[in-house]
């Protein structure tokens, strides 16, 4: 585990490179993508556990904080969805003089939604993408965020809604969530995200999603998703997983999901095979 911090553009990027051990070669690298605000918190024991798995299998990971989160420079009132492009473009361009082999963009919820974007406009060096419960419209999601803001505020005897809290982002108003300054300019960003829009012709993808036992299926409105991506030329397979969300922002404790764990290195293994 190699923690460093890597130079852009006014600020400094935080990152933490997971290297082969001694005697595996190399065959590969992965840019971990992660979660918004404290999901990306909350992830980190899973995102450090299956980084050290990939090093295993001959591929050199490197977790960055994008710009405003963790601790990397600024604060998340600066982030903004291009800068955290041009972050990934830089972690690529790092990963490309470090380790050889096909790049694998690895992304954990609104990461992988990210990460699929950065797949598609680094089409040319990015061949595979691992996508841990990806968030599918952030539009959507941020209504999810705004909704957990509004019933925070009720409790505290404040009333207020998504309509009037939305209207305050169009008038140029920031937000906060959670302790997190939502800056307009990253709340109109993720209103123009889709997944769907991001396909990219001949990325090899595996989509991974959490349900509650082994019984479940991947949810209908992911699996329409997965086809629609895959009529659109990638080849993407989609999995279901038992195990519990471990990003969640109001969990008490830190926890892990064995089993993602396990298919993810599956995964990656006949990915390898076919690159």
């Amino acid at each position: 585990m190699h923690p460093f911090f890597l130079p852009a553009p006014g600020r400094t990027l935080c990152c933490v490179y997971y290297g082969p051990p001694a005697g595996v070669p190399v065959c590969g690298s992965v840019l971990y993508v992660p979660p918004f605000a404290e999901e990306m918190h909350k992830a980190r024991r899973m995102a450090a556990v299956q980084a050290r798995r990939h090093a295993q299998r001959g591929l050199g990971v490197l977790v960055l904080d994008p710009t405003g989160c963790g601790d990397t420079s600024g604060d998340f009132g600066d982030a903004r969805w291009e800068l955290w492009l041009e972050d990934c473009r830089l972690g690529l361009e790092w990963l490309h003089h470090q380790a050889p082999g096909p790049v694998f963009v690895w992304g954990l919820r609104l990461g992988a939604l990210l990460g699929l974007e950065v797949a598609q406009r680094h089409s040319d060096r990015v061949r595979a993408a691992i996508m841990w419960q990806p968030i599918t419209s952030g539009s959507h999601y941020l209504t999810e965020l705004l909704r957990i803001k509004v019933a925070v505020e009720m409790i505290g005897g404040r009333k207020t809604s998504v309509t009037e809290l939305r209207q305050a982002l169009s008038a140029g108003s920031p937000i906060e969530l959670g302790g997190y300054c939502i800056a307009p300019q990253l709340a109109d960003a993720l209103e123009a995200r889709s997944l769907s829009t991001f396909a990219v012709p001949r990325l090899t993808a595996a989509w991974l999603e959490l349900v509650p036992d082994i019984a479940s299926s991947i949810a209908p409105a992911s699996q329409r998703i997965i086809d629609a991506l895959a009529n659109a030329g990638m080849d993407v397979t989609g999995e279901s997983v038992p195990g519990q969300p471990f990003w969640q922002w109001d969990a008490q404790d830190i926890t892990e999901c064995p089993e993602l764990l396990s298919r993810t290195d599956k995964v990656v293994d006949v990915i390898l095979t076919r690159l």
